[in-house]
Formats: structure tokens, C-alpha cells, sequence
């Protein structure tokens, strides 16, 4: 930065982001291994890539090591589809053009996308790890529209009892299309409250609210629409 004896450094994207996010693949793996089962499928939305990056580190090792085969699948929102769309080239990581180039599947520095809830989604470009590892065809993506995506995360919170965010109703819209295969594992994460106020804007859905007995409860919101 202009300032000195500050650094600019980003919070997701880079690679030392998605090594701190290997935890949660981490932890994923010792579970699964502790009740003697293999996922077949791992799916997780992908805005810059840590969160998925990290979900899938050690069952990618275990793939690329021979020892098992999974199929990873990144979900992205199709107002910002790095992958589907995307080039594989050099870029900078930031829209502010500070940080080094890195070679990614980018829509350009300066792509601004359309408003749309999954707020942590919203980047143009993916981690150079997923990057090289979507290149070499050892993981798949979609991209998912935001209505049907809101559609999915309000089938999940009246089945699981669970309200998800708008960035991991992503990966649940994915999963319901993936009903056939046996097991799958998928990735959790969001901010409550902005979740539930992103909910509240799609017009008649019945949504978790918090009630006064500290535990959730539905009801209808007349609110207008937004997609």
C-alpha cells in the first residue's frame, strides 16, 4: 500500500488463504475416517476459491495420490462464473491492481458483477490452486442461478431444520441435483444475520426467524421480491 509500515493482503484467493482453510478439509477427513466411509462426491461454492480450496485439500492429496477417487465439484453463482466462463490467463488478484499477477480463470481485474446476495461469491477470479487443478480436469463447476438457488436453501431449511447462506445454498442447490450418488460432502458458512435479512427480501418464502424461546420458527414474508 501507500502506507508505510502497512501491507495489503488478501482474504481469499491466495494460496496461504486456502492452507489456513485446509482445516476444514482436515477436520472433514478425520470424520468421515473416524466412521469408516468415503464420500463419493465433495461439492462447495466458489467465489475466489479458500473455502472449496480448503474443503477439498486432503481427499484431492489422497485423488492425486492413487489412493482414492472422488469427484470435486465447484458451484459458482452464474452473475459471476470465473470457471465456466472464465479465461485462464495472468491477472491481478485485486481490483485495485496491487497485489502480484497470478495465473487464474479470471473475467478481468476491472469485471464488476451484477447484486446478488451471495456477497461472498462475488470475485473475478478463482485460486490458482483450483485453477490449475479445473485446467487439469481433476474437478468440475457450475455455475447456478440465484432464484433457484434461494429455492433450494428453502426446501433445506424446512427438511434439515438448518438456514443456510446464500453462498452455501449454492453447493445445496448442486447436491439436490446430485440425489442419485450415495454420499456426498458438502461445506457450511455464512454470516446469520445477513443470511436471514437476504431471505426475508424473497417475496411469500417462509423463512427461520428467531423467536423468543431462542430456537427458530417459521414464517411469511409479503416483503418485495428481489432476484
Amino acid at each position: 500500500t501507500g502506507s508505510e509500515g502497512y501491507r495489503y493482503v488478501l482474504g481469499s484467493v491466495l494460496s496461504q488463504v486456502v492452507l489456513h482453510q485446509s482445516i476444514i478439509g482436515l477436520e472433514s477427513k478425520t470424520a468421515f475416517d473416524k466412521i469408516g466411509v468415503k464420500p463419493d462426491v465433495i461439492i462447495g461454492c466458489a467465489g475466489g476459491g479458500s473455502n472449496l480450496g480448503g474443503l477439498i485439500a486432503p481427499f484431492m492429496g489422497e485423488k492425486l495420490r492413487g489412493e482414492a477417487d472422488y469427484e470435486f465439484i465447484a458451484v459458482e453463482p452464474a452473475s459471476c462464473p470465473s470457471l465456466t466462463r472464465g479465461k485462464y490467463a495472468y491477472d491481478f488478484c485485486d481490483t485495485g491492481m496491487v497485489c502480484p499477477l497470478a495465473k487464474m480463470y479470471t473475467l478481468g481485474s476491472g469485471f464488476i458483477p451484477s447484486a446478488n446476495h451471495a456477497g461472498g461469491l462475488r470475485y473475478h477470479g478463482m485460486s490458482s490452486i483450483l485453477s490449475q487443478l479445473y485446467h487439469d480436469k481433476l474437478m468440475t463447476a457450475r455455475s447456478v442461478e440465484q432464484t433457484r438457488v434461494f429455492a433450494a436453501a428453502e426446501q433445506f431449511a424446512r427438511v434439515e431444520g438448518i438456514l443456510p447462506a446464500p453462498e452455501s445454498s449454492h453447493a445445496i442447490l448442486c447436491k439436490q441435483k446430485t440425489a442419485s450418488v450415495s454420499l456426498r460432502r458438502r461445506s457450511f458458512y455464512g454470516r446469520g444475520w445477513v443470511t436471514q435479512a437476504a431471505l426475508l427480501k424473497t417475496a411469500h418464502r417462509a423463512v427461520f426467524a428467531p423467536s423468543s424461546a431462542m430456537s427458530p420458527q417459521l414464517f411469511e414474508s409479503t416483503l418485495e421480491s428481489e432476484t
